[in-house]
Order: C-alpha cells, then structure tokens, then sequence
C-alpha cells in the first residue's frame, strides 16, 4: 500500500476538524437558538366555565344490592360541615383546588328530612362503591377525604375513576353504590331513568384553556372563552378532546356549540377536513400529556392542572 503523503495526511485532518466543528455549530445554534417550549394557562374566568360535581345515590328499588344506607353515610358527610371544610382545606401548590358549595336552602322539605335522618357512623363494617370521575382521582381529592371519612365510620370507600358518562354507566349496570360526578345533563338522565336519587350540589371548581405559551390562536387576547375556542377553530390550531362523554367533554362541546362550530368526529369527511380536532379517548391526565406532547390546546378542569402541570415538561 503507498504510503500517505504528509500533505494528503494534513488535509485529510483539516476536513475532519473541519466537519466536527461544522457539527458542534449547528448543534449549539440549534440548542440555543430555538425557542423555549412552555406549556401554559392561557384563558380562564368566563362563567361557561364554572364546573359543578354532584353526588348521587344509586336507587336501591332498581339495584337492590347496592350498600345503600352505607353510601348515603359518605354522601351526608360531604355535605356536612366537617366535609365541606375538608374539601375547602385541600391544596395543592397552596392553592385551592375544590370550593365546597353545598346549599342546604336547596333541599325540599322531603330532602331535608332524609337526610337529616342519616347518622355517620349507624352502618355495620361496609364496603362501598364509588363511581366518579378522573378528574377527583387525579387531582389527589379522593385520597386526602376518604381516609378522613373512614376514621369517623364503619364505612371503606373504594373507587373507580372514568369520565362521568362511564361513572353513570357503571351504576346503571348495578357495579356501584354512590356516584360523584360533573355533568349536569347527564346526571339529570340518569336520575330521570331512575337509577340515581337524592342527587346533591355538593362543590365546584373551574374548567381552564391551557396551550402553548407562543399561543398560535391568540386566545389570550380573547374577550371570552366562546372567542377564544372560535380562535382555535379559525386558525387550525390543534385541540385534544377527551372525547369520551366525561364532563369535561360535555363542557367543551357545549362551548363548540355556543361558538357555532360543529364538532363531528364520528363523520369520517368531517374528521379528515379539521385534523386540528383531535380526540384522546382517555383521561384527563393522559389528556393533558398527550396535548403537550401535541402543542395543543385543550380544556381541562383547574385541579387536574394544578395537580398535573408540573410533571410536564415544561
């Protein structure tokens, strides 16, 4: 083989010098001059975005299995002072993530004297079944008020954790005693139906608009949350739905509608004409992260935010 010649040698090292500074140029341009991904709060406060929960006992005359004097234990200590002031007294970040709003005034007579008949504590050692929503199990709600509840009664709490049309449907099918949910028109059904009774306003919190800080859309700049979901649609800007009838996405296709956008993923054309709408199918939390993955607006309930946000990359 012949040898290299010193000067083949030297230019052979400037080319590869050369390229690994190339290299480490563009990186460090690339590292330094793209801009900073924050996934923020960007619309709240509207009152279309007030979020009330409600609790509902589970008819014993359809489910005769139900727990149901056991489940109406829990249910009167929600409402009871001692409940309220838990729910007030919860925080995450040292911020107030559930408002108690229970309303006694709003009982009828009949009501009232159910549940002033209801004593914490009467029931023999009982398991019971709540149905209720992500947004209370991912929030960390239900596992700082259970336990509270427990200590004063025979009573053991276990819960499921689905979007609220799934919670009710649970219940319809007799596979659980108590439901804690956040959809007034669904909650109105399922009483109607007959399968849920002595329904009971119990708390509230809000539903935010989060997205990227850069905020492509403008809904900063949005008189009210109908304006800034306009916003989106007009731009294109992506949105992830939960897309699963929980409250949340009853909320927020109440809101598409109040701004005269027609949401319709179930129609294949329509699906393929606004990619920008994008459906999860999951929960609030899985919700949440796969719109910051996306860089995508979506609306979610306060306390998830709040319990969430700081997991994400931000």
């Amino acid at each position: 083989m012949k040898e290299l010649s010193a000067k083949t040698i030297l230019i052979a090292t400037g080319i590869i010098v050369l390229l690994i500074a190339s290299g480490f140029g563009l990186y460090t341009w690339l590292k330094f001059n793209q801009e900073p991904y924050t996934y923020e709060l960007l619309y709240e406060g509207d009152p279309l975005l007030y979020n009330p929960y409600s609790v509902i006992l589970v008819n014993p005359e359809l489910h005769p299995n139900v727990h149901f004097w056991a489940a109406a234990e829990f249910a009167k200590w929600l409402i009871s002072d001692n409940g309220q002031q838990a729910i007030a007294n919860y925080r995450k970040y040292d911020t107030q993530l559930f408002h108690p709003d229970f309303r006694p005034e709003s009982l009828s007579p009949e009501e009232k004297a159910f549940w002033d008949n209801i004593t914490i504590g009467a029931s023999p050692p009982t398991s019971i079944m709540l149905a209720t929503t992500t947004s209370t199990r991912d929030s960390g709600l239900l596992d700082y008020l259970i336990p509270l509840f427990e200590k004063i009664s025979n009573v053991t709490v276990k819960y499921i954790g689905v979007g609220t049309g799934a919670a009710l449907d649970t219940a319809r099918e007799g596979n659980a005693d108590i439901v804690m949910v956040h959809a007034e028109s669904l909650e109105l059904e399922f009483v109607n139906e007959g399968h849920g009774i002595h329904r009971v306003h119990f708390m509230y919190n809000d539903f935010i608009v989060v997205g990227p800080g850069n905020d492509p859309a403008n809904i900063r700049a949005a008189m009210n949350v109908t304006e800034a979901f306009l916003r989106i649609y007009q731009t294109k800007s992506l949105f992830v739905s939960r897309g699963d009838n929980s409250g949340t996405n009853v909320k927020e296709l109440s809101i598409w509608a109040t701004a005269g956008v027609t949401i319709n993923p179930d129609n294949e054309t329509w699906a393929e004409e606004n990619s920008w709408y994008i459906e999860s199918g999951q929960g609030m939390s899985s919700t949440l992260t796969m719109a910051y993955n996306l860089k995508a607006y979506t609306l979610v309930d306060r306390a998830t935010w709040l319990a969430v946000h700081e997991s994400l990359d931000t």
